[in-house]
């Protein structure tokens, strides 16, 4: 772990005074969080290494943790993530299963930043070597037994010779003779039919992101090609250096959430604003407000969530013109952005990148509908949160401080036909 060209925060240079010693040159990823915004960032200068995209979710994703972290270590995870959110110092070492499906000992630690209010630092680090050290794990079970369990199939290349020296039953199915003799199949021998596929390439990805993505053409034990997703990591097992090589059929396709609608240039004018009392629905103000927003912010979705928050409850309903969207859809208010709004005394907030958020509405709602980044405004009656306003895009970063000004003009007349268009407590 590089710790040199990590400066700033004096809690971050704390973190790393004290886990260096300790973690030594094992991988880990140091990161940011903004508790008021609910957003944590990763920050560069540590080094990815045998930590996967996947096993980075477990501090954003709390549906994902709870099916990567093992049951048995669960409690003491989700402890620990409480304490930091809470701001408060926090550590613990647990077992996730990676994106291969393989379990590695991960440690997470925090601390509060004293310079700043409501952030705190922290890292995440693959400490699966060091556990094997001091448990003595020259005992564990051989990784020909481990890639056995995979359906797909599996090669472990040796670093040195670039040679298969294990394959799971699926890679022997698919490959036969070719992992045979002294002429096994060598990891090059992978890329030779892949047009635009390099070693290089491959090695300079392991080094900078630690793992190589990509499709592969390969040649089975007949000569036949199969195209192939692959994924390629390094995995170190009792001193030795290897590449874990998966191969799965391509899929086609893929879900395209690129989201661009057709959107009128109407600058916000009156019209606008009897298009607002003229709608009988909440779907239909919406609709209204898409096609009246302001020319210079276009929005690839509109949202309204109604909060109740004595029943732990918003509904949810949105519209677009590309985007599935939900109708009436409820969630809980815990983990919410109307929860958020509430316990900090927010006039709106702004998420750049719903992909760096540890909200669980983010997560459940806006991610999987392709939501990059949304503006979010509250409405209050009483001094009780009532609604909350959702502009959204499908881009990372559509809105900042200065440019959702151009919606201003609206929001009075989007509160009063919220208001008109009040629903039965059980409705959206």
């Amino acid at each position: 772990m590089d710790i040199g060209s990590l400066t700033g925060a004096p809690a971050l240079s704390a973190l790393l005074t004290t886990w260096a010693t300790a973690l030594g040159g094992v991988p880990a990823i140091f990161w940011q969080l903004d508790v008021r915004k609910n957003e944590l960032t990763f920050l560069g200068g540590g080094s990815r290494g045998a930590l996967d995209e996947q096993t980075a979710l477990i501090l954003k994703n709390p549906a994902h943790a709870r099916a990567a972290v093992l049951a048995e270590d669960q409690d003491r995870f989700f402890d620990c993530v409480d304490r930091i959110r809470g701001v408060h110092p926090a550590a613990t070492i647990v077992r996730v299963r990676d994106g291969d499906g393989l379990i590695r000992w991960i440690a997470v630690a925090a601390m509060p930043d004293p310079s700043t209010a409501m952030r705190c630092v922290g890292l995440l680090a693959e400490c699966s070597g060091l556990v094997d050290l001091v448990l003595g794990a020259t005992a564990d079970a051989d990784l020909d037994e481990k890639i056995a369990l995979f359906d797909n199939p599996v090669l472990l290349v040796s670093v040195r010779t670039r040679h298969t020296v294990l394959a799971n039953p699926a890679a022997r199915a698919l490959f036969g003779e070719r992992l045979e003799g002294p002429a096994a199949l060598a990891f090059d021998d992978l890329l030779l039919s892949s047009a635009g596929v390099t070693a290089a390439e491959v090695f300079e990805a392991l080094v900078f992101h630690g793992q190589w993505s990509g499709a592969l053409t390969v040649q089975d034990g007949r000569g036949e090609p199969h195209l192939c997703a692959a994924r390629v990591r390094p995995l170190s097992h009792r001193s030795q250096n290897m590449l874990w090589v998966s191969l799965m059929p391509e899929t086609a396709g893929g879900d395209d959430r690129s989201g661009e609608g057709i959107f009128a240039e109407d600058e916000a004018s009156p019209a606008a604003v009897e298009a607002f009392a003229a709608a009988d629905s909440i779907p239909a103000l919406l609709r209204a407000f898409l096609d009246h927003q302001p020319a210079t912010l276009p929005a690839d979705a509109v949202m309204r969530s109604r909060i109740f928050i004595t029943e732990n409850r918003v509904v949810v309903t949105g519209v677009a013109p590309s985007l599935a969207m939900p109708a009436a859809e409820t969630f809980p208010y815990e983990g919410s952005i109307a929860e958020n709004i509430v316990r900090f005394g927010l006039d709106h907030l702004i998420v750049e990148d719903t992909s760096r958020s540890i909200k669980p509405i983010d997560w459940v709602l806006f991610i999987p509908k392709g939501i990059r980044s949304y503006f979010a405004v509250p409405f209050f009656e009483g001094g009780v949160l009532k609604n909350v306003f959702i502009v959204c895009s499908t881009e990372i970063g559509r809105f900042t401080e200065r440019n959702v000004r151009a919606y201003a003009p609206l929001l009075s007349a989007v509160e009063a036909a919220f208001n008109r268009l009040e629903e039965p407590r059980g409705g959206a």
